[in-house]
């Protein structure tokens, strides 16, 4: 009678692993612990100034009219630019001292 090639077949596959683990002890590296510095970002609170909404600048009237339209006139809608522009500035004001708080030399 043939001896059946599946049992043969397992045991040659699960025997060199079970035996592996008789080998020698593999011997123990101790390392010491040691301190690590790591860098970390320091975050400076911003003056609740810096960071309440900047106003806009009010619509003008619509005085005007285009097309049977109401219409804000040109020479109103173009007084208006310097108070965007001072908007502006403050923004980039309040950015630049915000910039200053963090050690941050640029504008």
């Amino acid at each position: 009678m043939k001896t059946p090639m599946v049992p043969l077949l397992l045991a040659s596959l699960c025997l060199p692993p079970l035996l592996g683990g008789c080998g020698p002890a593999r011997p123990q590296v101790l390392v010491r612990p040691q301190i690590i510095e790591v860098p970390v970002t320091r975050y400076v609170p911003v003056p609740p100034e810096y960071a309440a909404p900047i106003a806009a600048p009010a619509v003008p009237e619509k005085r005007c009219t285009y097309h049977g339209q109401p219409a804000v006139c040109v020479l109103d809608a173009l007084a208006t630019i310097p108070l965007w522009r001072a908007a502006l500035e403050q923004a980039n004001h309040d950015r630049a001292d915000v910039g200053k708080l963090g050690g941050s030399n640029k504008p």
